[in-house]
């Protein structure tokens, strides 16, 4: 969220972000970096654990109670 903030302000007074520097350029055009680009193993890492908490719903559900 604070990137996200960052990028919003520059863009909001013209700018363009660098996402690599995390700074805003008044002069050169940046390209826009995908966030899966730049994090690949965060986020990578957040799905891998969103599918290992549906696996263990899914597991919790079928289980027989005692």
């Amino acid at each position: 969220m604070y990137e996200q903030s960052l990028v919003d302000d520059c863009l909001d007074i013209g700018g363009s972000f660098d996402y690599q520097n995390l700074m805003c350029d008044m002069q050169n055009k940046q390209p826009f970096i995908p966030y899966m680009a730049r994090y690949p193993l965060f986020v990578n890492g957040g799905m891998l654990l969103s599918v290992l908490g549906v696996f263990m719903t899914v597991i919790g559900l079928y289980r027989p109670r005692r």
